[in-house]
């Protein structure tokens, strides 16, 4: 049974009060896997949220349960993490996509980071399962004559 998990949280507008003017996106991506190897999802993606619009809680519990629950089937252990993609669409708009490692599969996250004025927000937390299966339609792709 193929199990993929994809979860979009859409955070807009205001921002919730955590974040510094010197922070970047890498530092608020390195604080959430320092948090998560440590303390686990729950409080990771409690402190991802914090970066964004506070309208955002009212899926909270959702997102922590189901992260953990999908770690958990990946075989438990988080693993370390690897960067993928770092897209910069303008310098107030930039996306970073890791692979999470765990025993039996990789999982997929990827964060969208805007700067409306001087701080940064997360706009967008994705993670999802089918990673595997996307890298090889993009492998595929790139050995075509």
């Amino acid at each position: 049974m193929k199990h993929t998990f994809l979860f979009l949280i859409l955070i807009m507008a205001s921002y919730a009060g955590k974040a510094q003017y010197n922070e970047t996106p890498e530092s608020i991506v390195d604080n959430f896997f320092k948090v998560y190897e440590k303390e686990g999802a729950k409080a990771a993606v409690e402190n991802i949220y914090s970066y964004g619009d506070s309208s955002m809680q009212q899926s909270l519990k959702y997102v922590q349960d189901t992260l953990a629950h999908t770690a958990n089937y990946m075989g438990g252990k988080y693993l370390g993490h690897d960067l993928i993609i770092k897209k910069s669409a303008s310098p107030s708009l930039v996306v970073l996509t890791y692979l999470v490692k765990y025993r039996l599969a990789p999982l997929r996250f990827t964060f969208l980071f805007y700067k409306p004025e001087d701080k940064w927000e997360v706009m967008n937390f994705l993670f999802d399962s089918n990673t595997i299966p996307d890298l090889m339609k993009s492998i595929k792709g790139e050995f075509k004559n």
